[in-house]
């Protein structure tokens, strides 16, 4: 019973912290179900909890969705998650970490460098969902790639949520289609998915009242600090390897 009290505790703490800030909430969530769920069970699970948190949000904002870009990052989506099914079992992430930090970062404060606004809406679905299905929170990665600098912060926080509800839900399919069950975790599965209804409301109230220039400045330095999260923790991991 208390870990199920746990996760939807923190469930509820990181899809506020999502739904105010467009990110941020998912790695927590990652760090924090890790503490009580078996390595096999992590990723699916987490999935699973960021489907509920993420399709939330987009439904709580889903007059500010950008669909002309969502329709073709679905799909991407979709082709992703199927194309790197056969190697999620055979992968590693021990390079994860450094590689979606620098590219975090760099498509933070150096975007002219990817030419991000270039990338098909497609791409970049296809990218990061195969990301998704091998190393789980790519959720800063997501939000690296969508067009955040020139639509209002509602529009950015409703169309990452629909995005990333789209990549988890793959996600979770697949790892049904190679045998994960998930009905033995259904109370753990319907902690997340209250906490998720908590957060997302709450912190619809919060984003109300920040401004979309705050919102920008905020969300950069968001994504800084778990971009450099990763590099570090990876860094740390390889070292001692």
């Amino acid at each position: 019973m208390f870990d199920v009290i746990f996760v939807g505790v923190a469930s509820a703490i990181t899809s506020l912290i999502t739904a105010s800030l467009g990110l941020g909430g998912g790695v927590l969530l990652l760090a924090l179900l890790g503490q009580i769920l078996p390595p096999v069970a992590l990723i699916p699970i987490h999935g699973v909890g960021q489907f509920f948190s993420n399709i939330g949000r987009a439904y709580v904002h889903r007059a500010y969705l950008e669909w002309d870009y969502l329709r073709g990052f679905f799909l991407g989506s979709a082709a992703g998650s199927l194309m790197v099914l056969p190697l999620v079992s055979l992968l590693g992430g021990r390079f994860a970490g450094l590689f979606l930090g620098a590219f975090i970062l760099i498509a933070t404060w150096r975007t002219q460098w990817l030419k991000l606004f270039r990338w098909h809406p497609a791409f970049s679905g296809a990218i990061t969902s195969a990301l998704s299905m091998l190393f789980g929170a790519t959720g800063p990665l997501v939000m690296s790639v969508v067009p955040n600098e020139d639509w209002p912060r509602q529009s950015v926080v409703g169309s990452h949520g629909a995005a990333m509800s789209f990549q988890h839900g793959f996600k979770t399919l697949a790892f049904g289609l190679i045998g994960f069950e998930l009905l033995a975790y259904w109370q753990i599965i319907l902690a997340l998915l209250m906490g998720a209804v908590a957060g997302n409301i709450l912190g619809q109230r919060v984003l109300s009242k920040i401004s979309d220039q705050r919102f920008r400045i905020i969300l950069k330095w968001v994504l800084t600090l778990l971009a450099m999260r990763m590099v570090v923790l990876a860094s740390w991991d390889l070292w001692g390897a």
